[in-house]
């Protein structure tokens, strides 16, 4: 084992339960490679995630999804990859994998609503109206008529 790791309770992976059958690792499992690519990129954008360590996460399931090695999503492959160099801490790896979760929720969602152009349209048209841009909304209003 390696020394950045220590026996403490806390940061003793060797006692927690395999990541390999997290709904993350399967999720993410599910995703073709264009769409994880694509899942990478929404985390790389600010609106959607501040935090570097789901960025790093998330690049790292994207390039080691669908390759043979079980040891890539080990807890501590799967830490190591999150928190370079850092002790590993089983909670916190819980709290980024969630966090990745959630943004892949996210993408899910996104994706969906971006292959339904009529949904759309009609978001885009509510949000404009919500917000009193009269011009704006007609002219919206017009192409989705159209």
């Amino acid at each position: 084992m390696s020394k950045l790791y220590s026996n403490h309770p806390i940061t003793n992976f060797t006692n927690q339960p395999k990541v390999t059958s997290s709904l993350l690792i399967r999720a993410f499992q599910q995703l073709p490679a264009k769409e994880a690519r694509a899942l990478v990129e929404l985390v790389r954008c600010p609106i959607f995630n501040r935090r570097e360590e789901v960025t790093r996460l998330s690049e790292y399931l994207a390039a080691h999804i669908g390759k043979p090695a079980k040891k890539a999503f080990a807890a501590e492959s799967l830490f190591e990859a999150a928190f370079p160099g850092e002790l590993y801490d089983n909670r916190r790896l819980r709290h980024v994998m969630s966090y990745t979760l959630d943004a892949l929720r996210q993408y899910f969602a996104l994706a969906e609503w971006q292959s339904n152009k009529a949904e759309c349209q009609q978001t885009l048209v509510r949000a404009l109206r919500n917000r009193g841009l009269e011009k704006l909304f007609g002219k919206a209003l017009d192409k989705a008529a159209s």
